[in-house]
């Protein structure tokens, strides 16, 4: 069976990844940032319905290196083997440029992009080994756009859509594929943070003028994970219904 890393597991969209995952079949190393009573109660749900369990829960809060270290340290005990690594783990923050503090700037950065790149250079040797696997990074739409008071989730998140075409072009000899997914706003507890005026034009950009679920990401997700060889790679799938740009 594969063996997937999947980071925000306990998230709106971690969790309809893992679903997704586990309903074909996949094992993961679940990453959440600390105890969280209501998602061991999710995964208890799935265990009660499901004939095998065998995922692993990691607690590790990726605003500490030390912490990300032991949780890496952790999963290579688990197993030595990953097929993929999904860093969907994200976090959100809104402010005028002149406004944002610069520790909120640091945490954005730290979470969204120095956390995600430290599970990739941990990972990737192995993949390397194995001479493949998957990346995934769930971006956003924020990191392609230029939205008022976005300056450290967007400039987080562009960070790793870049990294991602960088990465892409240095693994995709040893048969590892990396690419991003980067969604508009989906209907979630993280956008409910979103300034109401961001959500309201975001949604009227979009051709469809409709909001984007987390089923759409998973669906993302899981086409990626699924396709066979390499050769998408290092692209930034947008999940908009059409947005000009």
């Amino acid at each position: 069976m594969k063996r997937i890393i999947l980071t925000g597991a306990n998230g709106d969209i971690g969790k309809n990844i893992f679903s997704s995952l586990h309903n074909e079949g996949y094992i993961c190393a679940l990453w959440i940032r600390k105890e969280n009573k209501a998602f061991v109660d999710f995964l208890e749900d799935i265990k009660s319905s499901s004939s095998s369990f065998n995922h692993l829960l990691i607690h590790a809060d990726l605003e500490s290196n030390d912490e990300i270290k032991k949780g890496i340290e952790e999963t290579k005990k688990w197993s030595k083997k990953f097929d993929a690594i999904i860093n969907c783990a994200g976090y959100p923050f809104g402010s005028l440029a002149n406004l944002t503090p610069l520790k909120e700037l640091e945490k954005s950065m730290q979470i969204n992009f120095f956390a995600p790149i430290q599970l990739i250079q941990a990972f990737s040797r192995g993949m390397i080994t194995n001479k493949g696997g998957k990346i995934i990074n769930i971006a956003s739409i924020q990191g392609s756009i230029a939205e008022r008071g976005n300056l450290a989730y967007g400039s987080s998140k562009a960070a790793i859509i870049h990294a991602t075409k960088i990465i892409a072009q240095e693994l995709g000899v040893y048969g590892i594929s990396v690419n991003s997914i980067s969604p508009t706003a989906v209907v979630s507890k993280m956008s409910q943070l979103m300034n109401e005026d961001s959500l309201i034009r975001l949604k009227n950009y979009s051709a469809t003028n409709s909001e984007i679920t987390t089923m759409s990401v998973s669906d993302a997700v899981m086409f990626l994970l699924d396709y066979s060889g390499n050769s998408i790679n290092g692209i930034d799938l947008k999940i908009h219904g059409g947005m000009p740009f």
